[in-house]
């Protein structure tokens, strides 16, 4: 499936909704899974646990990359760029978003056997029933991953619409 724009407020508003703002360093990653986890047991969403923190890890890893890429030289602004997690769960589906400063768009690679990254996006893929990515602003995009509930009848489809 590739990325493309979906409406993740086509099923109504969000019953439940938690938003992080964290440094983009390297720590941040597992704390925001380990955010992300809370959540989703505190909704019970255990179902949903391994598929949704390896997609916040492999988002959020990507965008501690994407700012280390960028990342100034200059001691006095080492460590003020951040990204945001949001996740989000409706009556239908669970969201998280990611969004970093970066206009840059996701971009799949094909990974060889030696490479020792390049895989990322393909487990988002794997992993997410829908995804995508959306310029957040003049500066900045938002990559994000949409599940269907287990019991829901919803489908995951593709709309014009961004949140």
């Amino acid at each position: 499936m590739s990325p493309s724009v979906f409406c993740p407020d086509q099923d109504g508003e969000p019953l439940e909704a938690e938003t992080l703002c964290l440094p983009a360093v390297a720590a941040s990653v597992p704390f925001a899974r380990r955010m992300v986890a809370r959540c989703l047991s505190a909704w019970d969403l255990d179902d949903l646990l391994f598929p949704c923190t390896q997609v916040v890890a492999e988002l959020a890893a990507n965008s501690v990359a994407e700012a280390d890429a960028e990342r100034t030289p200059k001691p006095q602004d080492r460590g003020s760029k951040t990204f945001t997690v949001h996740l989000a769960r409706t009556f239908s589906h669970l969201f998280v978003k990611v969004g970093d400063a970066s206009p840059d768009p996701p971009k799949p690679r094909d990974a060889t056997e030696q490479d020792e990254n390049g895989r990322g996006l393909v487990l988002v893929e794997a992993l997410a029933d829908h995804w995508g990515w959306h310029l957040d602003g003049p500066e900045g995009k938002v990559v994000y991953a949409a599940w269907i509930l287990p019991g829901t009848s919803a489908t995951a489809r593709p709309v014009e619409v961004r949140w």
